[in-house]
């Protein structure tokens, strides 16, 4: 090996030194790196732009992001759910602020190119997509801590080069990475419209004694994202399944923001009844192998991107293992609005099915 890197150093110019090409060469790496992740907020609000059609701010104009607060509510995440004066206050503040808040997000996720015109407006971008991020959580109840980890990375090895180090080789290669890098990996395409009309998969939780309590999304683990995402089997006649009520089209989201009539006979989501079942009995098979993971309810503290709120499942908390004997896999077509900071749940259709675990 050392023969080999000493032939390769003989291949190259005297005038190189080796130092100076592992520096610009782990440079070029980190650019692409920083280009790859700054892509997510580009594509994110390039999409945005795509859902309105042929009117390319509509997103901006017309798409009431409040809603995000009521799908957090919907299914335990939001943090602030305790305290219903601080969930209208939220509300109130987002449907004041609306199409500057709007403005906000979409500039700054087009705007992302920009930021590697210095290093210093690499290191503000990174705060700003850190504080959105921080508001997302505070109403969709959504962590999203990888993006804030790489973020907080970013802004730190950014602190660490002077403006010279940040050459323009680096910033091409990032811009590369933002255009093209969705080519060739996973980009997210955050840029739908909200909208509050979703069937909606939940799970409650049955005792001896006939108490019935909700069941957080956390509690099933791994499962637990396309849970929060609903992205569940959805039985025959419900609403359109739509990721966290998410839609893609003005059509859309209008029959969802005036709760229209619009069912599937029909839905293929990639997830089967048999699947659920099988996903809850193996749950609950694991937790009677452990109980003091259910008693003492660890599997809040899951490495999840949809945080359940522990404090809207107080019933399910106090529960022991052993007091369940069965579970229910409930898909509602419901449609959602706030009253008071309180969550108004207008259920056109319930599908009930029961998982026994214990006779």
């Amino acid at each position: 090996m050392a023969e080999s890197t000493r032939a390769a150093a003989r291949l190259l110019p005297a005038s190189v030194d080796g130092s100076w090409l592992r520096d610009r060469t782990a440079g070029l790496i980190w650019a692409c790196a920083v280009g790859a992740h700054l892509g997510n907020y580009f594509v994110s609000g390039w999409t945005k732009l795509q859902t309105g059609g042929s009117d390319k701010l509509f997103w901006l104009f017309h798409n009431p992001t409040q809603t995000s607060i009521l799908i957090g509510l919907e299914r335990g995440d939001n943090p602030l759910a305790a305290w219903p004066w601080a969930v209208q206050g939220s509300w109130n503040a987002m449907v004041a602020a609306g199409i500057a808040l709007n403005l906000f997000v979409l500039g700054t996720q087009l705007a992302a190119p920009l930021a590697l015109a210095r290093r210093r407006s690499l290191m503000l971008f990174t705060l700003l997509f850190d504080l959105f991020h921080v508001a997302v959580y505070l109403t969709l109840g959504a962590l999203f801590f990888f993006w804030i980890a790489v973020n907080i990375i970013i802004y730190i090895s950014a602190k660490r080069l002077d403006e010279k180090s940040f050459t323009p080789g680096m910033k091409v290669v990032a811009l590369l990475a933002i255009a093209v890098g969705h080519f060739f990996f996973y980009t997210s395409h955050l840029g739908w419209l909200d909208g509050a009309k979703l069937a909606s998969p939940r799970f409650t939780a049955e005792t001896r004694d006939g108490r019935i309590a909700p069941v957080p999304s956390v509690y099933f683990g791994i499962a637990s994202y396309s849970i929060a995402q609903t992205a569940m089997f959805i039985p025959e006649g419900h609403f359109p399944m739509r990721l966290g009520g998410n839609t893609y089209n003005r059509a859309e989201w209008r029959d969802a923001q005036s709760c229209g009539a619009e069912t599937r006979p029909r839905q293929d989501t990639g997830v089967s009844l048999p699947s659920i079942f099988s996903m809850v009995r193996q749950t609950d098979t694991a937790m009677r192998q452990h109980p003091a993971v259910k008693d003492l309810n660890l599997y809040y503290i899951y490495p999840h991107h949809m945080v359940a709120n522990p404090a809207v499942f107080g019933d399910f908390n106090r529960l022991k293992i052993g007091d369940i004997v069965r579970y229910h896999y409930i898909v509602d077509s419901v449609c959602l609005r706030l009253k008071d900071g309180a969550l108004v749940r207008d259920v056109h259709k319930t599908t009930d099915y029961p998982i026994n675990v214990r006779s």
